[in-house]
């Protein structure tokens, strides 16, 4: 990926914007500014290669202890580099969700998603943020420096200015009075982005060290996580599939297909919203069973019910996809 997008720019500082950042009035041209998903696409392909090289530090002396090659490892070291590899992971999907918003909503909206000066210094600064918020899964040990303590407190707030800055201001700037077509992938999109702000708002609060040592082992974490996924990274790619198959096919989506859209929406806010009300009546998560006489069970029903409704909208869903699939295939086939 960060190849392509080099190639594609005439190099890598060209595919993150940088002579669009750094350049002054009166310089050299800057050359043409990449999209949004593009930059978006060369920051995380970086990070991506950052993280798996975390990952692989972890596993090497784990396994040389394991096959006594090497002796003890420090569990501290090793804690620290599992959750920078496991947050950094699940950061880079919604990211890479973000990308496919950027390149699809314009299309309904019938507007350009244009590269800023802000909007590329945004995205640059995903290269530090997202490598600092994992810290806030270390407070409840108290075994890392203060000064650890701190940056992940200042970085799990900071990680929120890219969300709020591009995507979702963008987003909403992008729709407002555009006359945007609700078709599924627009309804789709915006409910992720709801998501993502809803996650988002629910992993910062238990970023913060006061929270966190009552809400950190809740059923709240459980809560933002299924957020952050089932309603942001999840709806950012069955929109982005439901677009390019439809569009593929050639076949207009029935209307009442938006219905299984908001159902989705609607139905997947109502489960992570019980898990929220879980966690916040201090509820503990990693539980098999709910706890008796904690309300838990009742809550644990409510969501069973939204997750029927959510498991009926993926259906219906996936019959119109696979209703296209054949004449997306056969006409893909005949372009080429």
């Amino acid at each position: 990926m960060v190849l392509g997008t080099a190639q594609a720019y005439g190099g890598l500082r060209r595919a993150l914007a940088w002579p669009l950042l750094f350049s002054r009035g009166g310089g050299k041209d800057p050359g043409p500014v990449p999209y949004l998903q593009d930059i978006v696409a060369a920051v995380i392909a970086l990070y991506g290669s950052f993280t798996i090289l975390v990952g692989t530090v972890y596993l090497i002396p784990v396994f040389g202890q394991t096959l006594s090659l090497s002796g003890n490892v420090d569990a501290l070291l090793m804690k620290n580099l599992v959750y920078l590899f496991g947050h950094d992971m699940a950061n880079l999907t919604i990211y890479l969700g973000a990308g496919l918003v950027y390149a699809t909503l314009p299309l309904y909206a019938g507007r350009a998603w244009k590269t800023t000066r802000l909007s590329a210094f945004v995205i640059n600064l995903l290269l530090v943020s997202i490598l600092l918020p994992y810290f806030h899964h270390l407070y409840e040990d108290f075994a890392n420096s203060v000064p650890l303590q701190f940056i992940g407190e200042f970085g799990s707030y900071g990680s929120a200015l890219p969300v709020l800055l591009v995507t979702v201001l963008g987003a909403l700037m992008l729709v407002y009075r555009s006359g945007l077509r609700f078709a599924v992938t627009p309804i789709l999109m915006l409910i992720g982005l709801w998501g993502w702000v809803v996650g988002g708002i629910g992993a910062v609060i238990d970023a913060t060290i006061p929270v966190n040592q009552v809400y950190h082992n809740t059923m709240w974490v459980p809560a933002h996580f299924h957020t952050y996924y089932l309603l942001g990274v999840v709806a950012f790619v069955w929109a982005f599939v439901y677009h390019l198959v439809t569009d593929l096919s050639g076949k207009p989506e029935p209307r009442l297909s938006r219905t299984a859209a908001w159902i989705y929406g609607g139905a997947g806010a109502g489960f992570v919203m019980t898990f929220f009300i879980a966690g916040a009546a201090g509820m503990p998560r990693r539980y098999a069973v709910p706890v008796p006489s904690t309300g838990e069970e009742t809550l644990a029903a409510i969501g069973a019910g939204f997750t029927t409704l959510l498991g009926l909208a993926l259906v219906w869903l996936t019959y119109d996809l696979l209703v296209r699939l054949g004449p997306a295939w056969q006409r893909t086939r005949g372009a080429g």
